[in-house]
């Protein structure tokens, strides 16, 4: 039998998504997979319609409190964590959301 602490795999998973798809190249792939997906159609291509799509790319990818929060709420059911948005974004910095010592055992 595995004892499972469901906070500690939240914090790997949100430090993972927010290291491989929010900061870094992983985010900029994002963004730029995104921008490539708004049809000429919807807003025309030009420079400077591509300068403001990925600044609101980049405000809308960056990781908040509210994403945490969100899966907070739906994941561990509203209980409060040992950790804080800051400690995640410092561990998703340093680990890329890969588990280490610095999350706790």
């Amino acid at each position: 039998m595995s004892l499972f602490h469901c906070e500690k795999a939240l914090a790997i998973v949100l430090s993972r998504y927010i290291g491989d798809y929010c900061i870094g190249k992983g985010g900029d792939a994002r963004r730029g997979s995104l921008l490539t997906e708004v049809p000429e159609n919807v807003v025309p291509s030009n420079r400077t319609n591509k300068r403001m799509l990925r600044n609101t790319l980049k405000r809308m990818t960056h990781p908040t409190q509210a994403l945490m929060d969100r899966f907070v709420d739906s994941f561990l059911l509203g209980k409060q964590v040992a950790f804080n948005f800051d400690d995640l974004r410092t561990f998703a910095w340093s680990t890329k959301g890969r588990p280490s010592h610095r999350m706790g055992s």
